[in-house]
Order: structure tokens, then sequence, then C-alpha cells
């Protein structure tokens, strides 16, 4: 992560939006009208939203600030609070950050991104559409961060081929991407991303029926999210990228020993990734397989000399890792202060006697905007059971608002802390997070609509 907030102008300007934001914090503690405990909630969720929103303070010391304010105001104890910087995910990021090193440093992310040069004939444009094909396909099956980690190497090789005058707004293009392409892939199948198996589950809907819904929304999202892209970057998707070092870089004698045992390890562990599932059980039903194959790559790395300790090091952005722990403690206080329960029920009671579109149309953005913010897990497990309680209580089929939580979930595209692969493509210091922020609130706003009327047409 890379930001400037040196200039004494935007030093002011943060240190009055933290000073408002102080105020409304202690504001809402004495004056919201609900339970103490959910006022501690949602002030907690106000203030590091604001400082996340606007980069009045750094995310990463934003992030920090989750877990301090959470043991201050009695939320969580020690050990609660700072477990989320724990989390399997974190260390399924680690292995992301070590592969993506050992490949960078053998040059096989651009060796990569010279054989799909070789297919898009030097279209740099090309080149991007056939990775985000590949992209989408792989999180289908595997877990999206482990996907987009291994993506984001090719898109980084490819653009380091370019002179960067010509890519300022064409870099962020093809990093955001990437991570969007393996979050819209992963709604595909049951196993792609966890919510789309709580919706299933709540609906009692298998693997191919499930793949029967979601594959023509996941058309509909990909095109329509990378036209808005398009729109708002303007790439210059018409770049030749030039094909000399790539073509040297694809002759098999160019290939020399570590070279091919990175490439041996990075098609194993993807291999393991693909069939974490499969392996799980094999083992005896170990959990969080995908992590543990993470954690063994980071071993077998070194151990097979492709890279060392120093490289992976250098190659992990520490900060996304407390950036993304920050995240998944900020997820736990508003489960814990029941201010997420409280959220999801306010919008039952909106719900309540209004016109169905309205009621998913409700539905849409209240999942969008909650999944910003806390896990699409953990948003998917809180509000797919209340759907179907608020679906007996209007009397209509819980399959539209229940298939709404499971697909909205995965949709967080505004922020870096929102979901795994947007905090990959943030850590590459191609995307500014306001451009983030403003390309990622287009989709989604577009998307809350779409959706709506998706459920309405083919799942009512």
């Amino acid at each position: 992560m890379r930001h400037d907030t040196t200039d004494k102008p935007k030093g002011h300007r943060n240190y009055i939006i933290i000073a408002c934001d102080v105020l409304l914090f202690l504001a809402m503690l004495k004056w919201l009208p609900v339970e103490p405990q959910i006022a501690k909630g949602l002030a907690v969720l106000t203030f590091i939203g604001i400082l996340w929103l606007t980069e009045a303070l750094h995310v990463t010391v934003t992030a920090l600030l989750v877990p301090v304010l959470a043991m201050f105001m009695g939320i969580l104890p020690g050990a609660r609070a700072l477990a989320g910087f724990a989390d399997p995910t974190i260390f399924l990021f680690f292995g992301g950050f070590a592969i993506a090193g050992a490949l960078h440093e053998q040059k096989i992310d651009s060796w990569l991104a010279g054989k799909i040069l070789t297919v898009a004939r030097g279209s740099l444009g090309m080149a991007l559409v056939l990775i985000f094909l590949a992209t989408a396909f792989l999180s289908m099956w595997m877990s999206n961060t482990a996907t987009a980690a291994m993506m984001l190497p090719l898109v980084i090789g490819l653009l380091d081929r370019i002179p960067k005058e010509k890519i300022k707004t064409t870099a962020p293009f093809a990093v955001l991407g990437v991570a969007y392409s393996a979050s819209i892939g992963g709604m595909g199948t049951l196993v792609g991303s966890p919510p789309n198996a709580i919706a299933a589950h709540e609906l009692a809907m298998g693997f191919a029926e499930w793949f029967r819904i979601a594959m023509p929304i996941v058309a509909v999202f990909g095109v329509l999210v990378f036209s808005l892209m398009y729109l708002f970057f303007k790439p210059n998707l018409k770049l030749h990228v030039d094909m000399a070092p790539a073509m040297d870089e694809e002759r098999p004698s160019g290939l020399d020993g570590k070279q091919i045992r990175v490439l041996i390890l990075f098609a194993v562990i993807a291999g393991c990734w693909m069939g974490s599932g499969f392996l799980s059980s094999l083992l005896g039903g170990i959990p969080s397989m995908d992590t543990l194959i993470a954690l063994c790559a980071v071993v077998l790395l070194p151990l097979c000399g492709v890279i060392n300790w120093s490289g992976i090091a250098k190659n992990t952005d520490w900060g996304v890792l407390l950036l993304f722990g920050g995240g998944i403690t900020l997820s736990t206080v508003l489960v814990q202060t029941d201010a997420a329960k409280f959220l999801a029920n306010q919008v039952s009671d909106l719900a309540m006697g209004q016109n169905p579109l309205i009621i998913l149309l409700i539905i849409s953005v209240f999942i969008t905007s909650l999944t910003e913010f806390c896990s699409n897990t953990a948003s998917a497990a809180l509000v797919a059971p209340l759907m179907v309680t608020v679906a007996s209580a209007m009397g209509m089929s819980a399959t539209p608002l229940v298939l709404l939580v499971g697909i909205g979930a995965s949709c967080a595209f505004m922020l870096p802390v929102s979901t795994p692969p947007n905090a990959l493509a943030f850590a590459t210091g191609r995307v500014p997070q306001m451009s983030m922020i403003k390309v990622g609130l287009l989709i989604n706003v577009v998307l809350v609509f779409v959706k709506a009327f998706w459920a309405r047409i083919f799942w009512m």
C-alpha cells in the first residue's frame, strides 16, 4: 500500500474528518435509541467506516483501531479482539504472497505473461480478456483469494513490459479486473464461495441446480462490471506489448532448474487448492484446508531453493494482512454486539407489506452494504436464515430472498478490506483506494438494481 499523506492541506482535512468522526462516535454512543451494546457496535462500524472511506488515517492504522476499540469498550476480551489477525484467511493471504514472490523472483510471471501474449499475438486487450476469463473459471473451483494471488503476477508481468506513462488508467483496470473476476467467478458453483453453500443449504439446493441458476447471472455480471470499469477507467486496450522478451523467455532452453522447480510447485499447489475439498475428506476432514496448503507452500518454496525468507518477507505486504485482520475483527464486533442482527431486523421491518420488487431492492441494498464491511461468509450466515423467516411471514417463496443474499454477499467491490481479492489488488500499489471506491460504488449501485430485477423476473 502506498499512500502520500504528507501535504498540509490534506493533513488539515484529515484532522477535521477525524475530529468530526470522534464527535459522531461519542454522540452515537450516548444518544442512539438502542441497547447500549448495539449502540457500541453501530458506533464502531460508523467510526471505522468513515476512516476507511476517507483515508483520514492510513487504512492499516484504522484496521488496528478495531481491536483497540473492541478491548477498550469491553466488547471483546484481548484474545478474541486479536483473533481476527490470526484467522486462517490471513495465512492463506500470506501463502499467496509467498507464491507470488517466488514466481516473480524466478521471472515466471513474465514467462507466463509471454505465453498468454503468444495466444493474444501481443494484444494487451486480448491478453487481459484471457486472464480475466481464466481467473473467473478457476475461482469457480478454488479459493477466490488463491486464484487472485496466482493470476495477479501475470497481469503485473504484462504491465511491466509497457512504459508506465502509457498505462496510468490501464493498470488499475487490469489489476482490479483480476480481483473482480475472482469474485464474480466464485458465484458460479457451490464450492466457489462460502455464501453459495450457505444459501443453497437454506434452500436444500444441489450443485447442478445452483450452477444452472448462478451461471447466467455470472455471465451478465461479468459483462456489466467490465463495461462499467471500461467506461470509468478508459483503458488503452489497443496497446501492443513487445513480444521479443517474451519469445526469449518461452524457449525451453531458457528455463533453468529453479524455474522448472517453481513451475512444478506452482502446479502442485494449484492442483491441491482445486482439490482441497477432496484432500480434506481424504485426511479425515481437516478444516481450513486451503490455509494448510498455503502454509505448506511457504515451507516448500525455500526448501526447494526457489526463494529465501528475505524474498518472502520483501514480497509480503504486511499492512494488507493487518488490514484484513481488522476487517475480520470488525465483523466479530458487529455479531458480538448484535449490531449486525439489529441491522438485519431493521431491513425485515421495512420489507413487511411492501411491493415484492421494493422488498428485493431493500434486501439487495442491505446485503451489498453489509458485505463491504463484514466478511461475505458472516453476512450470508447471518442474513440468509433470517430471509427464510421473512419470506414465511410474508407468504412468499424464500428462494429469491435467499439467492439474493447468497449472490449479493459476494458483491464486494468498493474497499480493499471488503474481500481478499480486493486487498491483494490494492497491495500491488497499482490501484489508488479512491479509484477502487469510486468504481466500486458505481458497480454496486448498478448491480443492486440488476440483482433485484433479476430476482423478480427469474427467481420468483
